[in-house]
């Protein structure tokens, strides 16, 4: 469970470098978390604010039974857990601006607490603004031993490339162009 600070190359997949690893923030998260098979039960907790906006901020459970959250110990134990966390929603536009996922583990496994916090915020790609992933942080604990891993999302770029097809059809290539020419 230690962080490591090994270069990821394109050679090394990124579970071959050992210690925490968390994977879904960028989508399927917020998935897990509101598709109906998870039947996730949410009830009101109260009002909060995350980065001066006014959010609604909903208390949530997902059974065991319907958890599809893997919690994996040195590629040896892995377990789906029941979890609960909350959820943030603006209040002004409706958006989710934060999930935080936290495991229910038994007793009995290596680990004794996983919390994962996702926050999302505005960001303009091209002339347009998204709900987009800004910050996911990952915290585990096995005894006195606390690992956190911290992801960022910024600098969203919009890629385009414009590309006119025409079917005109041009002049025919002049001989020169492709004929030898005598050496001089």
């Amino acid at each position: 469970m230690l962080v490591n600070n090994h270069a990821i190359t394109n050679d090394v997949p990124y579970q071959s470098v050992g210690g925490s690893i968390s994977t879904g923030e960028f989508g399927s998260m917020m998935k897990e978390m509101f598709d109906p098979a998870a039947e996730a039960d949410f009830r009101w907790e109260r009002w909060g604010k995350l980065r001066g906006r006014v959010a609604h901020v909903y208390a949530y459970r997902v059974e065991k039974s319907r958890s599809k959250w893997h919690v994996t110990y040195e590629k040896t134990d892995d377990i789906v857990p029941a979890y609960h966390g909350l959820v943030f929603i603006d209040r002004d536009n409706n958006m989710v601006v934060r999930i935080v996922f936290e495991a229910d583990l038994p007793v009995s496994f290596p680990i004794q607490q996983v919390t994962d916090t996702l926050d999302y915020d505005l960001a303009s790609i091209g002339a347009q603004e998204f709900m987009l992933p800004l910050k996911a942080q990952v915290r585990m604990r096995q005894g006195k031993l606390l690992a956190k891993n911290d992801v960022e999302f910024r600098l969203y770029r919009k890629f385009t490339a414009e590309a006119e097809i025409k079917y005109d059809t041009p002049d025919a290539l002049p001989d020169d162009k492709t004929k030898e020419q005598p050496a001089r």
